[in-house]
């Protein structure tokens, strides 16, 4: 039987790891991206990381979803996709 989850095949351990770079993204980030994180959450914005299928990341305003990156296999390059495709008026 094919499930979509995802988390089916990871062990514990994997599963707890996931969730710990889900909650503390921004320490995986360089001093550059750092700061661009910081200036953004400094106006409101709440980033946040799914990992899947890859790496996504997403910029929200509350529960608005304001800029989303698609999968990578690298977390890096998600970030700085959504924050590319945040609206002109965010980055400022």
């Amino acid at each position: 039987m094919a499930t979509g989850g995802g988390f089916e095949d990871l062990t514990s351990g994997e599963v707890e790891r996931q969730a710990d770079m889900e909650r503390h993204w921004d320490e995986r980030l360089d001093e550059g991206q750092r700061a661009t994180a910081e200036r953004l959450q400094a106006t409101g914005l709440t980033g946040t990381l799914q990992i899947g299928d890859g790496f996504k990341f997403r910029w929200l305003r509350g529960d608005d979803v304001l800029a989303e990156s698609d999968f990578h296999p690298r977390f890096p390059e998600a970030f700085e996709e959504a924050v590319a495709r945040l609206p002109a008026s965010e980055q400022a």
